[in-house]
């Protein structure tokens, strides 16, 4: 009589479960929550030299400027909310503009840092 015994302990290397991955670390990094690209709705060009951003979410109230110097790039995006999920209401303004606003801006938490949203403000002259 040949006697055959299965072991059920061990098993092959493939069936070994797949090594989990670490996380990659969090950076230093400080993230806006929201970056306004500032652009003139006829012509597309970017036109942010001497826009105003006013970002707010409930008590929070942020102002954010380009100034219009020697040296000012047009095409600087505005940034604000750092680290700061929320719901926003973001008001662009400039000379020459009427005002835009967009309402319900969603800034979402990720691992380490906010989701940064980009609002395309297409100023229409007045």
């Amino acid at each position: 009589m040949t006697l055959l015994l299965v072991s059920a302990c061990g098993g092959s290397s493939d069936s070994e479960p797949e090594p989990v991955p670490e996380p990659a670390p969090c950076t230093p990094s400080f993230d806006p929550g929201i970056l306004i690209r500032v652009t003139d709705s006829a012509s597309g060009n970017p036109i942010s030299c001497g826009a105003h951003a006013v970002v707010t979410a409930g008590t929070y109230s942020e102002v954010v400027d380009n100034p219009p110097s020697p040296g000012c790039s047009d095409a600087t995006g505005l940034t604000a909310a750092f680290e700061r999920p929320d719901t926003y209401v973001v008001t662009i303004s400039k000379a020459g503009y009427l005002d835009f606003v967009i309402n319900d801006v969603v800034v979402a938490a990720g691992v380490c840092h906010v989701k940064t949203v980009t609002v395309e403000a297409r100023l229409s002259s007045k």
